[in-house]
């Protein structure tokens, strides 16, 4: 069936008008007189032709174990080789994948919960964090990184130092030799990249940077603009939605970091071109200068590196988290939020929304 852009929940683009998506499990609904309300759908296999205008759902419902207790929810996430050839990653967590536009899928060989996936040249990765024996009621895990050709070929599991964050990690794959794991740690101090130069075979345990008066208190995001030069968004102390928080930049891989811009509180006044207070969902790249930053109702972006940050108005503004960026230049960029709509940009700075737009 048709669906809008609202409908989805993740999504990959293989050419400016050709997409692939997976629609959300659930969607927000307006009944008049009672309010809005979640609404369960089945997550299907969804593609466009139109530039993401418009969506066809097609192929059987992806089948997943619900989260437990143990395992922490799962963003939905997409790699498409084509649009009958792809993997999908269900919000509880099991990676599919099909070769027949998702009539039939194939659970694939790997512990889960997978949190993330990432393509990066002719590999796929694949980080899972099955939760660590024993325990109850917590997020605690063993993290678990594997890469396949994505020619096709058995999964190779990648060694991993011994790890057991008590939040699962973050990929991030910045070539194919340079993949970072960002393991976060809440309550009073910043957490952990690790690090590797060399595809996998050697790992680097790196403390994340402190920030101006150790100002960080958590990792938010990170983006890359190469395999050296690297942003670290963090936070500070939080309320109602906003946080201080310092954006750090390294060009030597993380060995050393400088502050590009800080928000050091929130009681006083906000310089214009600063840092946004609102809490951040996700941070992308298009070069060395080119910065875009999502939040709950907000999209802010930066073209001199993360110096200074204009808001990009009509993006996003109903009040819900952003979903994914999928980037491919610093001219043509995608932001999918749920339940929303889908926005796109063909010079980097102005946003457009593609197909309408839900507002409560």
């Amino acid at each position: 069936m048709a669906v809008g852009p609202a409908r989805l929940g993740a999504i990959d683009f293989l050419a400016p008008a050709i997409g692939v998506a997976l629609s959300a499990p659930a969607i927000s609904c307006r009944v008049p007189g009672v309010g809005v309300f979640q609404r369960a759908q089945p997550v299907r296999l969804a593609s466009s032709t139109d530039g993401g205008l418009q969506w066809m759902t097609q192929g059987s419902p992806l089948s997943s174990k619900p989260p437990t207790a143990s395992t922490q929810p799962v963003l939905e996430q997409i790699v498409a080789v084509s649009v009958t050839t792809v993997w999908a990653l269900s919000p509880g967590g099991t990676l599919l994948f099909t070769t027949d536009s998702g009539t039939t899928w194939a659970p694939q060989p790997l512990p889960e919960p997978v949190v993330k996936v990432a393509r990066m040249g002719d590999s796929l990765w694949a980080l899972a964090c099955p939760p660590t024996s024993g325990s109850k009621g917590t997020f605690r895990c063993s993290p678990v990184l594997e890469r396949k050709p994505l020619a096709g070929g058995a999964w190779e599991t990648v060694p991993l130092p011994s790890l057991h964050p008590d939040v699962a990690p973050n990929l991030f794959v910045v070539s194919p030799d340079v993949v970072v794991l960002m393991m976060s740690d809440y309550g009073g101090s910043p957490g952990t990249l690790v690090v590797t130069a060399d595809g996998g075979r050697e790992w680097n345990l790196r403390a994340s940077p402190r920030g101006p008066g150790d100002l960080c208190l958590s990792d938010a995001s990170f983006t890359a603009a190469s395999p050296s030069d690297w942003w670290l968004l963090c936070n500070g102390g939080a309320a109602a939605g906003s946080s201080t928080k310092a954006l750090m930049r390294t060009y030597d891989g993380g060995q050393t970091w400088s502050t590009v811009s800080a928000i050091a509180s929130l009681t006083a006044p906000i310089a214009p071109g600063s840092l946004p207070t609102a809490a951040a969902d996700f941070m992308a790249s298009g070069s060395a200068s080119e910065l875009w930053l999502a939040g709950f109702n907000t999209l802010t972006e930066s073209t001199d590196g993360g110096v200074t940050w204009i808001v990009v108005p009509g993006v996003n503004e109903q009040g819900e988290g952003a979903g994914s960026f999928d980037v491919w230049s610093s001219s043509m960029a995608w932001l999918l939020a749920p339940e929303i709509g889908l926005w796109a940009t063909t010079d980097g700075t102005t946003w457009h929304p593609v197909g309408p737009v839900t507002r409560f």
